[in-house]
């Protein structure tokens, strides 16, 4: 399909035009199934679907990011040797181990072997390719470069598993901390009450004890996992909403600064893989926005794509904002006027990252010990107050003449 669009340019506006209006195709038996859009772009999605698309998916996909990134790099270098999109998916399918990757690249295969395109594939699972994979992957169909964004996507995958990996090892001791107050505080600990574990010394038993704790642990997660899914499905997507809400976690005092940096480090991440891949920097922080996972972020980029349009430095307004620190405005602007952008967000993305993990090391520690502290005092109060009724029963018995 490529090769003939190449050969008549007629067919190959043809192809590109359709291609703009059907993103997001997927395969179903070999056939092309057109998946209809929305005003705003995006998927007309059933309510059902969105759930399963934003809740269940993403968990119980069977792909994880770490395979996706081994995915990418497999797939690059099957191009580098020289084979065909159509060759590569072959081999990917037969080789790649995780069954859902398997799943697509056959999809795929079949897809690119009837004249579509990879792009179109993988725009039909949003729960595995964000849509800045998607763009990348369309724009490299477009440029012929696709071993290199391949390598990019590749890289810029690991740097998230990374992080979410820090993530993942920085909260593990607060979250064993809470764990165990849980166990020795239960409900009745925390509403002020005796103590959990001092109930099943006393004889409580087992039943009542896990009630007490492990029981009233889960309801609290589940009453957390409702009001989620609630404002996932209803409320993220209404407009002045999510901003709101991301704007209230960026103030949140100690952690609002971490939540800014892993956004910026995003941000800067993408910026750099869609600038490399060939990317003009309106859409580069167009797409790179919506990456960053903030909506902060995105709309202070969908203002500078505007300014971009018009031929403005972006940095200027950028740096008005007062979301990004003065020093990366900088490299920003140095990259902007020598035109080696991706270099200088990359190095900003370090920064970011790494000023991330110190705060966040710093933050897990020292909540750590204050949730242990709030432990041992209110265990303290309760076996001092034990002692005291002990104390008030031994002078109230009748004395013995």
């Amino acid at each position: 399909g490529n090769l003939v669009a190449k050969q008549n340019p007629v067919v190959a506006a043809q192809l590109s035009a359709a291609s703009q209006r059907e993103v997001g195709q997927g395969v179903e038996r070999g056939k092309v199934v057109r998946v209809p859009y929305g005003k705003d772009g995006r998927p007309e999605r059933s309510l059902g679907r969105r759930f399963n698309e934003l809740i269940i998916y993403p968990v119980f996909s069977g792909v994880v990011i770490k395979d996706l990134a081994v995915w990418y790099r497999q797939f690059a270098t099957l191009i580098g040797a020289g084979l065909t999109i159509f060759r590569a998916l072959a081999a990917l399918e037969e080789n790649t181990k995780n069954p859902k990757l398997k799943e697509i690249a056959g999809e795929a295969c079949k897809q690119v072997q009837a004249g579509g395109r990879l792009s179109e594939v993988m725009a039909a699972y949003p729960w595995v390719f964000s849509q800045m994979h998607v763009e990348m992957i369309y724009a490299s169909e477009e440029g012929g470069m696709i071993d290199q964004v391949l390598l990019h996507l590749a890289d810029y995958v690991e740097h998230d598993l990374e992080i979410k990996r820090m993530v993942s090892r920085e909260t593990f001791y607060p979250k064993v901390v809470l764990f165990v107050a849980l166990m020795i505080m239960g409900r009745t600990g925390l509403m002020g009450g005796q103590l959990a574990v001092v109930n099943l010394v006393l004889g409580t038993g087992g039943v009542g004890y896990f009630a007490n704790t492990i029981g009233f642990g889960g309801s609290i997660l589940l009453a957390i996992f409702a009001a989620y899914v609630t404002f996932r499905l209803f409320f993220f997507n209404v407009s002045g909403v999510r901003e709101g809400y991301d704007m209230f976690k960026i103030k949140i005092p100690v952690l609002g600064n971490i939540v800014r940096m892993f956004a910026l480090a995003r941000f800067a991440r993408a910026f750099a893989a869609l600038y490399r891949g060939g990317f003009t920097i309106p859409r580069a922080l167009d797409i790179a926005g919506r990456a960053s996972g903030n909506a902060v972020v995105e709309k202070v980029t969908q203002d500078a794509m505007r300014i971009a349009d018009q031929g403005g430095l972006v940095s200027q307004h950028m740096r008005r904002t007062g979301l990004f620190p003065p020093m990366i405005m900088d490299m920003f602007q140095t990259g902007e006027t020598t035109g080696n952008l991706d270099v200088m967000m990359d190095k900003s993305a370090d920064f970011f990252e790494s000023e991330a993990k110190v705060k966040s090391h710093q933050t897990a520690i020292i909540f750590g010990v204050l949730v242990f502290l709030f432990v041992a005092i209110l265990v303290g109060q309760a076996v001092i107050s034990g002692y005291q009724n002990l104390g008030h029963q031994s002078t109230t018995l009748p004395s013995e003449n």
